[in-house]
């Protein structure tokens, strides 16, 4: 059950989470070569249900994980960080977007964008393989 309680590795769900939002990412991206408007509409909509599975995933596991390690007392503290990290990053992003766009195009700027987060879910996937246990982490169910 997503959200109820903590999945016994919740690592795993957060990194594929972030590897299935990026593929659908890339995959709108791409359906821009389809030939034809029915073949274009059909790989939109799969790319984004694709991200649309992903997102979810991979938020409401961290949140959850958020919620079920850490005390009470520092959550607030803990959420104030990830609004200030998540939404500095969309100020950043959102101030480069008109060049790069200009630079590169909207396709391949969203398809990159898509790439960097499944590389960042490789990244997690890699780094979580690397500690003893793999993905498995103490005090899940």
């Amino acid at each position: 059950m997503l959200g109820g309680r903590l999945p016994r590795n919740p690592a795993a769900l957060i990194v594929a989470g972030n590897m299935v939002m990026g593929l659908g990412f890339s995959m709108v991206a791409l359906a821009g070569a389809a030939s034809g408007d029915m073949l274009l509409l059909a790989l939109l909509a799969l790319g984004a249900a694709t991200a649309g599975i992903g997102g979810p995933l991979e938020q409401v596991t961290a949140n959850t994980l958020q919620y079920v390690r850490f005390a009470p007392n520092k959550i607030a503290a803990i959420d104030r960080a990830v609004l200030v990290g998540n939404n500095g990053g969309m100020l950043v992003s959102m101030l480069a977007a008109p060049t790069l766009i200009v630079a590169f195009g909207p396709a391949a700027l969203c398809a990159a964008a898509g790439l960097g987060i499944v590389a960042i879910g490789v990244a997690g996937a890699l780094l979580f393989a690397r500690r003893e246990g793999g993905f498995a982490q103490p005090g899940g169910t």
